[in-house]
Order: C-alpha cells, then structure tokens, then sequence
C-alpha cells in the first residue's frame, strides 16, 4: 500500500486569558524583547527546534506550543502554516483564526507528530502575526518515523487492492436475489495479533449488503491472513449503496471502510449478467469489471504460457459476447472463442489468453487490457475489462502448473471440489504437477492443512523439464458435514516463493441446511433487524423469530445468545420455547426478542448487538442477528 509520511500539525486554539509565567526551566523560549505588540513563543527544548525523536509508524506523539503577547496591544495570529519535506495542510484547524491574544495573555497548540513512513522528517511552522518585528515566526521540527511493532491491516478483493478502488460495483440484480459473493481478504501486515472486532454494513442501504465471515478467523497473526464474503441482495427497485466496516486494532487505521454498491431491478427481472473468472479458481465468486489482474509470472523469453478464462450468464437472459480483444495481440493473444457467442442463462463459455513475451531485456513485465463486449446492460461491464500481465526471462527457469485430468487449478486462488460422498468411504484422486519450464522442477513437500480427511500420497522429488509428475489426494468422509483442506506444494518454481497453494473440498450425500424466518419471512444471516423508536421505559416486541432444518440430516443448533456488550441490556432474548436442540429434517424451534430501552440513544449493530448461535450446517457454522432500536423521550 502506497504511503507519505506526514507531520500533522493541528491548532487545538486552546486559548486561557492569563498572566501566569511560562517556566523557563521547561520551556525553550524563542522570543526577543520586542514591544506594540510583541510575540513570545515557548515550547519543550530538545536541541535545534523541536525534535519529536523517534516514534512509531502509525502511531502519534503531541508537543505543546505557548504563544504569548508581552506586548502592550492585542496580538492578532492571522494564519499558523506548516511548509517542508513532509507538511500534510488537510489537517489544520483554521476555525478561530484571525485569532487574537489580548495583552499578557497565552494560548497553546499542539503540534502532532504522526508518521505514515520510516526515516527522518522535517517541516516548518510559520505564525503570522501582527508583531512587525517578527511577523512570520518559525519554528523547525523534526522527527523519525521508526518501525512499528504492532498489527497493521491491509484489505484486497481476492489479489487487487481495496484502496486502489472507489468502489465495489456488484451491478444489477433482480431484488429478491442475490448475487454471487465478492471476496475479501483482510491480510496482517503488521508484526503484532490484529484483532478483528466486527465487519458490517455501517451507513445508507444496510439491508442490501450482506456479509458472511462464515470463513473469517477475527484473530489474525502477523503475516497471515483471512476472508469475509459480500453479497447483494437488492430489496429496492433503485441504486443501493453502503459502507462495509472493518472494526480492528490496527494501528494504521482504526475503522477500515469498503464503498460498496449496486441496482435493485424490478421483479421479475429479464437481463443478462456477464462475470468472468479465471478457470480453476473458485467459480461461485464475482468478478470485478475493470479491476482484476491475472499474473503468468515469468516465462521464458522463447517460450508461451495459456490461462483458460470462463465467461459465465449469471443474469436471467440469454447474454451475447460480441468481442473479446487484446490491447497488445502480439504479446497477449485472445483466442478460441467464435464471436458472436450466445450465452444462456446459468451457462458458460472459455476462452484463452496466451502469453508470447518474445526476445528482449529479461525481467521486462508486460502488460495489456483485455475487454469483453457483450449486451450485459451494465454501464461498468460495457466492456467487461481484465488485466493481464507477465514477465519476460531469459534465464533457464523451472515454472510448475498443476491440474486434474486437464482441469488446471490456479495458484492461492484455485479449488478442487471431491464432491458428495457416503458416509464412511475414502476417494482417491490423482493430480498431475506439470513443469512447463526450462530447468527442473525440485518438489520440496506436498503438505494438507487437514489430514483426517485429505491425506497426501506418492509425491515425486523432482519434476524434469517439459515433463510432469503426478501425486494423489484421498478424501476419506466419517461423518455428516462439508470439509475442506489447504493444500500446499512446496517447490522451486520463482514465481511461487510461499508454494503452490489450492483448496479442496468434500461433503456428505445429506446435509442439514438453516433457514431463518421473522415472521414467516426470510431472514438472512449477518442483517439487522430494525425495531425503530421506542419510549424510555416502554417496550417493542416480542419478535419471532423460526429456526427450521430445510435440510436432509439433523440440524444442530446452540442456545442462542445475547452478544455481551453494553448496549445488550436493551435487548431482551426468551429462548424458553426452544424443545430441542437437534431439529429433524422440516423441524423448527422458536425464540423471541424484544426492545426496551432504558435510556436515549440509538443501539444498533455497530456497538456489536446481535443474537448469535451455532449450528452443524457447513454453509453456516454461524448464524448472527444484528438489532437496532432507538431509545426516545416521547
């Protein structure tokens, strides 16, 4: 993430009409004996100006400066200004000025040292002021920027960064449905725990958005990582937009918001929806028109590199891809597509993109757009744009591909599903290591983060140049449930420092499935329930709410609970009509909920209140009900 340091001088116009003294032995004054009026600047001596010394990134440290008028007319401050190698004006407080100091008055800011980057920096403060003698004092500072030892956050969808982007468009969709799921992965780059305390749709159409942390670990190590999904699910026939919010202790943001947005249509809706991922990857994701990139990596200079691209019809009409082009054909070729092609809905077609980088310097990286046109409606699809990027070697290089029975699975990003078996029975699949490289592939160790249910076999040391190898992955079920696994290849493929990293998943035949109902009405996981404005001291509610097994195998459900946060106490949760703990397939149980606030004041999701408990359904190990209430006088 791109950063400039900064010096952030804030005038707190803290101003106390007094005669009382400045110490000396504390302060480091500046002025001269200058009269009609005279200016008198004091602030904590630490060698030529003032010196912050070292402090951490991110992190903040304040000296106070006094201004005093010993003259014997009023002293007027017409601007404090800050100019140097690293001023950051946005952060001035310019509210109180013209700012007058009477005779023998003081008045005091605070200069604040806050460094978004590492090294030394420097500014300069100058106050004009009505002293003709020295009507534009400065004072220099200075400060060091040190590395900072605790978490710092850093948000990308899928491998693009967050911040590079205004916002997640998610498009148009028929409300009432809802979109596939962007992803979101929150990374610690720090070298503390960054502690994740909530992710929620914070501002505008909070019901549209959801989001799932089914997968979210809120404990985040330092340079590791975890997801959270978002998805649309339009209840207005307009443009809907919201904030997510990452609530964390990062040191380099406390609150980390992701612009999100999209159309609600009409119901029923009759358009087409185009999305595009890279084969091999997950493909119940959404693409990102205009902001994905696809990395070959590096390739030898003589050589070519395929990735294989799917274009799938999420929409509820036929959709047509006129074109597919390249901004460079000659490096970066479309091809095996016949356009026009006719799309029907729910259907896909593949495409490829080959990689010729062609003599030249090595470790040049090469660049180009490649757009889509199609009728999807959607202004930010038209065209639907991808980046694609690669880096052209001249050095002998080995470069590992890895695929099942000519399936190719991407690396970090790509997933392997074993299906739905029977309890109690074992798959094995075998998996080609393919090394399209010059030099040979050294395989240093297949590892699966799950090995109850994914054991590693037959792995090969080496993998010759031009050749492939195979090992085998076994899925062995015991139980009811869907599993997953993290399988990493360790090699020496340059392009893959941290391995070749995949996901695998498998489940039983019958699974339980969780569906929640407010008053006969479907209730999403993760949204908030809106009680609205409420007396002091009267009550709203009960609500019902209906926990119902629409699965095959038994539901097993948690007691649910109160969130323990302050604002819970408004809330109040009668669980006594829950039976039973395990629902049997078109089973239910019940529980209630009601407001009744004791104070004035909004509570709602953002404190964190919410009716939690777990379940047994792999797709929603969680399930969480934020509430809101507002608490009135009348």
């Amino acid at each position: 993430m791109k950063v400039k340091a900064y010096i952030v001088v804030l005038v707190l116009a803290l101003i106390t009409l007094t005669t009382s003294c400045v110490s000396r032995e504390d302060f480091f004054d500046l002025a001269n004996d200058i009269i009609n009026p005279e200016i008198k600047i004091s602030y904590p001596k630490s060698g030529p100006g003032l010196n912050f010394g070292d402090v951490e990134q991110y992190s903040s440290k304040d000296e106070t400066i006094t201004l005093e008028n010993s003259g014997d007319i009023d002293l007027i401050i017409t601007e404090i200004a800050v100019t140097g190698s690293a001023p950051d004006k946005s952060f001035f407080n310019y509210s109180q000025m013209p700012l007058v100091v009477e005779v023998g008055g003081i008045t005091t800011f605070r200069v604040i040292f806050k460094p978004s980057a590492l090294g030394p920096k420097d500014a300069l403060i100058t106050i004009v002021n009505s002293d003709s003698s020295d009507d534009k004092y400065s004072i220099q500072v200075f400060g060091f920027g040190k590395q900072p030892t605790g978490p710092l956050i850093s948000v990308s969808l899928k491998t693009n960064d967050v911040s590079d982007m205004n916002a997640v468009d998610f498009g148009s969709i028929e409300n009432g449905l809802t979109s596939l799921p962007a992803r979101f992965v929150i990374e610690n780059i720090g070298y503390a725990d960054l502690i994740i305390r909530d992710i929620f749709p914070a501002t505008n159409d909070i019901h549209s958005f959801i989001v799932d942390d089914m997968l979210t670990s809120y404990t985040i190590g330092a340079g590791e990582s975890s997801t959270f999904d978002v998805v649309f699910h339009p209840l207005d026939d307009d443009e809907l937009k919201s904030d997510i919010v990452i609530e964390s202790n990062a040191m380099n943001t406390g609150n980390y918001s992701i612009g999100v947005n999209g159309y609600g249509l009409s119901s029923p809706s009759t358009e087409p929806d185009i999305n595009v991922i890279q084969q091999g990857s997950d493909p119940n994701l959404l693409g990102i028109s205009g902001y994905e990139s696809f990395d070959f990596g590096k390739v030898y200079s003589v050589n070519t590199d395929t990735m294989i691209f799917s274009i799938q019809n999420t929409g509820t009409s036929q959709l047509t891809v006129s074109s597919i082009s390249s901004s460079k054909p000659t490096i970066f070729k479309e091809q095996s597509l016949i356009t026009p092609a006719y799309i029907n809905e729910g259907e896909s077609v593949t495409f490829e993109v080959t990689f010729n980088p062609g003599g030249g310097p090595g470790d040049e990286e090469l660049v180009a757009v490649i757009s889509i046109d199609s009728d999807d409606p959607d202004i930010i699809e038209d065209p639907y744009t991808f980046e694609v990027r690669g880096t052209r070697t001249n050095d002998n290089i080995a470069k590992l591909k890895v695929h099942q029975d000519g399936f190719y699975i991407t690396p970090d990003t790509g997933i392997y599903s074993f299906g739905q078996k029977d309890i109690d029975t074992q798959t094995t699949v075998s998996f080609t290591l393919e090394n399209v490289g010059m030099a040979d592939l050294v395989v240093d160790g297949i590892d699966s983060s799950n090995i109850d249910n994914f054991a590693i076999t037959n792995i090969p040391p080496t993998v010759k140049a031009s050749e492939s190898e195979t090992f085998e992955i076994t899925f062995k079920l015991t139980e009811v449930g869907v599993f997953s696994s993290v399988i990493t290849i360790d090699n020496s493929d340059p392009d893959l420092s941290s391995g070749f990293v995949f996901n695998v998943t498998g489940g039983s035949i019958y699974l339980p499935k969780i569906t929640v109902y407010e008053n006969m009405d479907v209730f999403e996981h993760n949204t908030p329930y809106k009680f609205g404005s409420v007396e002091v001291g009267s009550t709203k509610g009960p609500v019902w709410f209906e926990i119902k097994n629409t699965g095959e195998a038994d539901l097993v459900i948690d007691l649910p609970i109160l969130i323990d946060v302050e604002d819970s106490r408004h809330f109040e949760l009668d669980t006594t009509s829950i039976a039973d703990f395990v629902i049997k397939k078109d089973g239910s149980e019940s529980f209630y909920v009601t407001f009744k606030p004791d104070e004035e004041g909004t509570f709602h999701n953002s404190s964190g209140v919410a009716v939690e408990f777990a379940t047994n359904d792999p797709d929603r190990k969680l399930f969480r009900i934020r509430l809101w209430g507002e608490g009135t006088s009348d």
